[in-house]
């Protein structure tokens, strides 16, 4: 959330203003009302905090405002690939943990629309994503990470050549290989859910900081319906330097070091940026938060 600075309260000066002075005034005064009226917030002097600055100590970079475009129009939260791993369960649930070791995670989203930059009620947003170990439900070994084609991975995290010679998978893993979906090969759902917005757009999970698996920076997987029609679908990425402290403690150590960071990713490359979640301690974990802009 941005800061902005008060208006100028200064002592009253004795000497009267000259007229160009007074028109100065009056055309700054005028221009700050037109930006507020454009962009639905206060006129501010001076800059904020930039979330490059804001990270520190641990913290997240402070949440980013979905940013005007025009008259009554946000900018779109960029999209990214589904990814291969993508169920559709079903699932209404705000815990998807179902009991799966980490450090917990509660998520809050809120749904806008891009054209009016307004609450989207009763949207079904789903989320999933990979445990402490880097398995997603429903598929287990049968991952990029146990693939006999894309490379397997050693006990210290790096990619070995396929069997019989060849190159390791690029940064990125299947997905940045463009690979198509995949059947599931059990009746495991963990660490997948949906629910469906309030009044204001808004909806949250319960769930547990993800791990990581070959060729991906950690990211949560979402996906946005109305109707039945997909508004979105895009993945949350977190920050590098807190994913490193909490992939130090268990269970997340038992793997050893993470094969690929944010700046290493070949998807995250293509707005990851912009949809990176906003994080803030709680007594046992995070909460990680971020607005989606969506067509609607």
């Amino acid at each position: 959330m941005q800061s902005y600075e008060p208006g100028l309260h200064g002592t009253h000066r004795s000497h009267t203003l000259s007229r160009r002075g007074f028109l100065s005034t009056l055309l700054a005064s005028a221009a700050g009302s037109l930006l507020a009226a454009c962009t639905g917030q206060p006129s501010a002097s001076g800059s904020g905090t930039s979330p490059e600055d804001s990270t520190a100590a641990g913290q997240a970079p402070a949440q980013i405002a979905p940013s005007p475009t025009g008259a009554g129009t946000c900018a779109r939260t960029p999209e990214q690939t589904e990814g291969p791993y993508y169920i559709d369960t079903g699932l209404i649930r705000s815990d998807i943990t179902e009991g799966r070791p980490g450090l917990p995670l509660q998520l809050q989203l809120t749904v806008l629309r891009a054209n009016g930059c307004q609450p989207i009620p009763n949207a079904t947003v789903e989320i999933w994503h990979c445990d402490a170990s880097g398995v997603y439900s429903g598929y287990g070994s049968a991952q990029l990470e146990g693939s006999p084609t894309l490379g397997t991975p050693s006990p210290g995290g790096a990619t070995q050549p396929p069997p019989g010679g060849g190159t390791p998978p690029p940064r990125g893993g299947p997905e940045a290989m463009g690979a198509g979906h995949m059947d599931a090969t059990n009746s495991e759902r963990f660490l997948r859910g949906g629910q469906l917005s309030d009044a204001n757009g808004a909806v949250a999970f319960q769930t547990i900081y993800p791990g990581w698996y070959m060729g991906r920076t950690t990211h949560i997987h979402v996906k946005v319906l109305t109707n039945g029609r997909e508004l979105h679908t895009g993945q949350f990425y977190f920050d590098d330097a807190i994913t490193d402290a909490v992939y130090a403690q268990p269970p997340y150590n038992a793997r050893g070091q993470r094969s690929t960071t944010n700046s290493t990713d070949g998807i995250f490359r293509n707005g990851g940026q912009q949809s990176r979640l906003t994080l803030s301690r709680t007594s046992n974990g995070y909460t990680g938060t971020m607005t989606l802009v969506v067509n609607g």
